[in-house]
């Protein structure tokens, strides 16, 4: 699995959660581990004291003295993620100067854009190592095509393999039972008629 993809998939799962407060600390935590294995922040530890003027924020955690910044960074990027990705799916298009406006204010915005050698694609790089914020702008517009999809079954989103329509086996099952029914029914048919001679 490529880079873009590992992250693609984070966001994937912003985007499904309607609030992060409602998950359990488990999950929370969950949601770190799979920040740090897309390469989006750097360490689960680091208390989070940028926040602490927040009040929802300082609750989205069961213990506020030890807050992860990691946490901080993506209780930020959640309603960007969920907004912008959900926004594109359901609609088509998105209106991004809000977001494009909170780039320049916190300085997430790439200010070097380097030429890729390998594939002669100019990209932008970002100074502050883990940018959530600049690394959802990537994902979104710089990648070969849209990443992201909406399970045909469930509509929850995610990051689909080639013509994948379902975000997993279940929900393939659940789609299919009915068609795999009727084939069913008509084997069993042709079968007795058949059979009976």
């Amino acid at each position: 699995m490529n880079d873009i993809q590992r992250k693609a998939e984070f966001y994937a799962k912003l985007a499904n959660i309607e609030k992060l407060e409602a998950l359990s600390q488990a999950d929370k935590a969950q949601l770190i581990v799979d920040a740090m294995r897309a390469d989006l922040v750097e360490s689960f530890f680091g208390i989070a004291t940028a926040g602490s003027k927040d009040k929802k924020f300082m609750k989205s955690w069961d213990d506020a003295e030890k807050i992860p910044g990691a946490w901080l960074l993506i209780y930020e990027v959640h309603p960007w993620a969920r907004k912008l990705i959900n926004s594109i799916l359901d609609t088509g298009r998105v209106d991004v100067r809000e977001f494009d406006e909170v780039l320049t204010r916190t300085k997430q915005r790439p200010e070097i854009w380097l030429l890729n050698k390998g594939t002669h694609r100019v990209e932008p790089q970002e100074l502050i190592t883990g940018t959530l914020f600049a690394a959802l702008q990537r994902v979104i517009i710089l990648a070969d095509h849209f990443l992201f999809s909406r399970c045909a079954e469930c509509k929850k989103v995610f990051v689909p393999a080639k013509n994948q329509k379902y975000c997993s086996k279940s929900c393939a099952t659940k789609a299919l039972a009915p068609s795999k029914r009727k084939y069913m029914k008509e084997y069993m048919r042709e079968r007795r008629k058949y059979g009976n001679r």
